[in-house]
């Protein structure tokens, strides 16, 4: 398969990005199928989510998905002889700070273990078989210096065709990283002064 169908619509310097991260998971040890432990989330999760998945499909390693809340039920699949993924996301932040949580258990069960392509809010410890990518080059490589940078995987999916909508649309999140409801009315009716200011 070629680089470019491989990786997609994706540019030369972000296939640069997209093959370090699989050489990253290649030298892991792939005897037995990858776990790769999903986030439930939001619609960004899931977006994050499809493009890892065809990210892994593309580059032909075999894996097992584990979801987070079915962990007590798969019992012996989870031992320390294989290496289990951490998908992308913002859980290292102060108000939805449960990455660490999960890949300190994680690294006492698997050889290896690679945290995809995250945003750190805060830091987490530089544990020997646990490798972390970063998906911005800010806040998170001053937090994190010794993570590797890629980009989001949900920028690894091909773009999609979709009709265009019409009018304002105004999408506010409803889970534990929400800002609070005064800070919702506040963005509200700032985007809608703006609104009525550009239609005049």
């Amino acid at each position: 398969m070629s680089m470019m169908r491989r990786y997609g619509e994706q540019e030369g310097c972000m296939q640069a990005e997209y093959q370090f991260l699989e050489e990253t998971i290649k030298q892991a040890d792939l005897s037995e199928p990858i776990h790769f432990w999903v986030n439930s989330g939001n619609w960004g999760d899931s977006l994050i989510r499809e493009g890892t998945l065809r990210f892994l499909n593309d580059i032909g390693v075999d894996y097992r998905i584990v979801q987070p809340n079915k962990v007590s039920k798969l019992g012996s699949l989870l031992t320390g002889s294989k290496t289990a993924l951490f998908a992308g996301s913002g859980s290292w932040c102060r108000v939805w700070n449960v990455g660490q949580r999960v890949v300190n258990m994680q690294r006492k069960r698997f050889k290896h273990v690679i945290v995809l392509p995250s945003s750190y809010e805060l830091s987490s410890p530089a544990w020997s078989n646990v490798t972390y990518f970063r998906r911005d080059q800010y806040q998170s490589q001053t937090i994190m210096p010794g993570s590797h940078f890629c980009h989001d995987m949900a920028l690894y999916l091909d773009s999609i065709d979709a009709p265009a909508g019409e009018g304002v649309g105004y999408f506010f999140r409803v889970d534990g990283k929400v800002v609070g409801e005064f800070h919702c009315r506040r963005i509200m009716s700032i985007l809608q002064r703006k609104v009525m200011k550009a239609r005049r």
